[in-house]
């Protein structure tokens, strides 16, 4: 006698998945508004909480797939950090926006108007607001 068939239901269990997804997916409503038919959704995931190359790597990500789209066929490819990264609500935020200029200029390279900096990491923040070294600056190192 055999068991039943675990895969009966795989296609409808990734199509309740995907509706689910797409209607918790705020960045999708604003898109359907946009001429864009086929978007990939891909998420960064670092190897730690704190990667200091999160911010570089999505955006790069994001540069480079929606720069080349004549090479594959999707009209967007949306690029955010997983939530795990510690600045992962600033860094998405700062995506969609880029997402959003893009939309409207075609330009990848375009930085959205207001975007805020983002450190990528804290040692990299804290040497922003540090003062002037103690050393001297004739220092042969």
């Amino acid at each position: 006698m055999t068991g039943p068939d675990v895969f009966d239901d795989t296609a409808a269990d990734h199509e309740r998945f995907e509706a689910e997804l797409v209607a918790h997916d705020e960045d999708a409503a604003r898109v359907a508004t946009a001429d864009v038919d086929r978007v990939l959704r891909a998420e960064f995931t670092p190897t730690t909480p704190f990667c200091p190359q999160t911010h570089t790597l999505t955006i790069g990500s994001f540069r480079a797939w929606n720069g080349l789209s004549d090479r594959h066929e999707y009209d967007l490819v949306r690029v955010r950090a997983a939530p795990m990264h510690h600045q992962s609500e600033a860094i998405s935020e700062q995506l969609a926006e880029l997402e959003e200029t893009y939309l409207e200029t075609g330009d990848v390279t375009a930085n959205p108007e207001g975007s805020t900096e983002i450190g990528s990491n804290p040692m990299e923040r804290s040497m922003e607001n540090e003062g002037p070294s103690r050393g001297s600056t004739d220092a042969p190192f």
